[in-house]
């Protein structure tokens, strides 16, 4: 659902999730360049998700993407387990229009669709 919201620009699958924070995490992922109201609590959001019930690993995900995308924080990225951390770096990749953070992607074949995506905004 995540992906498919990225891919499209469209927030309005984020409200597919079931738990709040969870589309509180995707729609700032979506959109992570737009300005917000206030600054984004990510602590906050990282303690909500333990009320996330099975979903309580994929919500920490979501929250960690983003802030790292939000910070343009490749740390964060390198954090998360391989799957997580190569959607981290194409994120950042796409939303900056930047292939340099596709350089952290050690598989080639994940590391071309990358650079495929943050060129020409394509799906991957």
């Amino acid at each position: 659902m995540l992906s498919v919201a990225q891919e499209l620009g469209n927030k309005s699958y984020c409200s597919m999730f079931n738990y709040s924070i969870m589309q509180s995490a995707c729609y700032e992922l979506v959109s992570p360049v737009q300005p917000s109201s206030g600054e984004v609590n990510y602590t906050s959001l990282l303690q909500g998700c333990s009320s996330a019930g099975s979903f309580t690993n994929t919500c920490r995900t979501l929250v960690l993407i983003s802030e790292a995308v939000s910070n343009k924080n490749v740390s964060i990225c390198k954090t998360l387990n391989q799957t997580a951390s190569w959607q981290c770096f194409t994120t950042l990749a796409r939303t900056y229009k930047n292939t340099s953070y596709c350089g952290y992607i050690t598989n080639s074949t994940v590391n071309n669709a990358c650079i495929l995506s943050a060129t020409y905004n394509v799906t991957s």
